[in-house]
């Protein structure tokens, strides 16, 4: 599933960079992304996660969200059982 991004993305270079080296390091590392509303956080890693064929997941407690990720689980890992029987909730999930 891809996501088509409509707005320009400007002067965000340097952010992206930085997250393609991290992806691309080998190890497993974790990236904190923080900053005032409304500055393109969301954006940006909407824009990297276009590049690398990643999930995004807005962590929402209801049922439509929850079974959309687990679809989204269930293409990424071609997960045929997963695709039949998608997680609803959330006690589930954490089994996973």
């Amino acid at each position: 599933m891809s996501m088509i991004l409509t707005s320009k993305f400007v002067d965000r270079e340097r952010e992206l960079n930085f997250l393609r080296e991290h992806y691309h390091s080998g190890k497993a590392e974790l990236i904190v992304i923080y900053g005032r509303r409304r500055i393109g956080k969301t954006y940006l890693l909407r824009k990297f996660l276009e590049e690398t064929n990643g999930i995004y997941l807005l962590a929402e407690e209801n049922e439509t969200n929850l079974e959309d990720f687990s679809l989204r689980l269930a293409d990424y890992f071609k997960d045929p059982f997963l695709k039949e029987n998608p997680i609803r909730t959330w006690g589930l999930s954490s089994r996973i």
